[in-house]
């Protein structure tokens, strides 16, 4: 369960179960909330998803070597769609990467694959300096979509201190 939970309960949402995490699938009704995003904006609790993290001086030489995009020609902040592939070519799971630094590579596998792409990570690490935490316990998340996002998120943003 995220840490949004009671909160989604609180709000009358229907929940569902996905791959262990009590999740709201709808509060009103698919179509309303589907167009509301398309034409304003919605917010998701994406806490479910991964949060694994790669750090040490083989970092980014790891991550070129286990995924089909070159995280080592990337720009420090900069984040890239890719895919965890097996050693046959087929593919795992789909993640999006992001290259903090160097030495710092984090990324975001989806919630019924995160236990399988760290082991998958682990067996495969042994030959590189690197080090892998997964977080995905430790970290909540919500999403912002829609057209009009960029103006919510003025709207509630801290003025800078």
């Amino acid at each position: 369960m995220t840490p949004l939970n009671g909160e989604h309960k609180r709000l009358n949402a229907k929940m569902t179960d996905f791959h262990g995490w009590e999740m709201p699938l709808q509060y009103t009704s698919i179509i309303e909330e589907h167009m509301a995003v398309r034409t304003h904006a919605g917010i998701f609790d994406v806490s479910h998803m991964g949060d694994i993290v790669v750090e040490g001086s083989d970092a980014l030489r790891f991550m070129d070597y286990i995924l089909p995009t070159k995280v080592s020609s990337m720009k420090d902040g900069e984040a890239a769609y890719s895919a965890f592939l097996s050693e046959r070519g087929t593919m795992i799971d789909d993640t999006i990467v992001y290259r903090m630094n160097e030495e710092k590579v984090f990324f975001v596998p989806n919630a019924a694959t995160t236990e399988k792409i760290r082991n998958h990570l682990t067996q495969t690490s042994y030959k590189f300096n690197v080090n892998i935490y997964n977080f995905s316990e430790n970290v909540f998340c919500i999403a912002l979509q829609g057209p009009e996002s960029e103006h919510v998120l003025k709207e509630i943003s801290l003025p800078p201190k």
